[in-house]
């Protein structure tokens, strides 16, 4: 799996963790990186990634109205909601939106590549 991705958090040091630990798994390629909502759907549509990991909580545009413009522009793209939000309502909200996945920002490293191998079809969905 060689998975192109856009990293949309709006914490620099957060995106840089994530980057440097993703470039090491050797599985996906950060193309592009986001602040905010907006800039993740123009990115999103100027880069064409296999995936986003979209953060909920950030400025100009929320990850949950980010994915929704996502996918009305690119319905094929996979969006992975990224939260400290344990809430059921987000996690709801997200899949509404369109979000293939949605993943605790405290369980990213146990869960992203499992999560995207099942997405592409490499190993059996997560129960």
């Amino acid at each position: 799996m060689k998975l192109l991705l856009v990293l949309a958090d709006d914490d620099s040091s957060y995106r840089a963790l994530i980057r440097n630990w993703l470039k090491a798994s050797g599985e996906i390629k950060v193309v592009g990186e986001a602040s905010d909502g907006g800039e993740a759907v123009a990115k999103t549509l100027t880069l064409q990634p296999d995936a986003v990991l979209m953060d909920i909580s950030m400025p100009v545009l929320n990850g949950i109205e980010a994915t929704r413009q996502i996918m009305a522009g690119r319905p094929d793209t996979m969006v992975i909601g990224l939260s400290i939000h344990a809430d059921k309502q987000f996690k709801e909200e997200m899949f509404a939106a369109g979000a293939r996945a949605y993943i605790l920002k405290e369980n990213l490293v146990s869960e992203l590549l499992p999560v995207l191998r099942s997405l592409v079809g490499e190993a059996p969905p997560l129960a």
